[in-house]
């Protein structure tokens, strides 16, 4: 119990402006390989979420503003249920077509250790809405991070780590 409490005070004294800004390494090293193992996770940073949820709402339904945040993390679970489309697809409609995700490269990015070891892939994918005829690129994007499992990369279960990103509303200079 003692730990926990050093653990929550440390949290708390942050200075002020801090931010958490973790490399992909760490993500994968420090937060995702642990939920993977179901070990504790530090701090109130990510938040857990099923991917039925997550893609059943546009991205500013799913996050809590406050301040200038414009970084949220989430740990989304994939259960077997889970559809194989789902995971694999380059665009995840979002909402009944009111939006949808789109991967904008064909494959996944890796993620190397120190070693030069390939321990996760990266997707990256735009959020587009599409209340008319015609789908409009928003600021909205997100990374979603799963760990190297091997020739298993199409496993049932499992955790993906997701950083969402809103980047700046496009405004006009004249």
């Amino acid at each position: 119990m003692e730990v926990a409490q050093r653990r929550a005070g440390i949290l708390t004294e942050l200075p002020p402006g801090f931010r958490f800004m973790p490399t992909d390494q760490e993500l994968v090293q420090h937060y995702l390989w642990k939920k993977e193992l179901s070990i504790p996770v530090p701090g109130k940073v990510f938040q857990d979420i099923d991917a039925r949820e997550l893609y059943a709402k546009p991205p500013k339904s799913l996050v809590t503003f406050s301040s200038e945040d414009r970084e949220w993390y989430f740990f989304i679970y994939e259960n077997e249920d889970s559809d194989d489309d789902v995971r694999t697809a380059k665009t995840r409609v979002v909402e009944n077509g009111q939006g949808f995700w789109k991967s904008w490269q064909e494959e996944d990015d890796p993620i190397y250790d120190a070693d030069g070891n390939v321990i996760a892939f990266k997707k990256n994918l735009t959020y587009f809405s599409c209340r008319s005829s015609k789908p409009k690129k928003t600021h909205w994007t997100m990374q979603e991070y799963r760990c190297n499992k091997g020739k298993s990369l199409k496993r049932k279960a499992g955790w993906v780590l997701s950083r969402m990103k809103r980047g700046r509303e496009y405004t006009s200079c004249f």
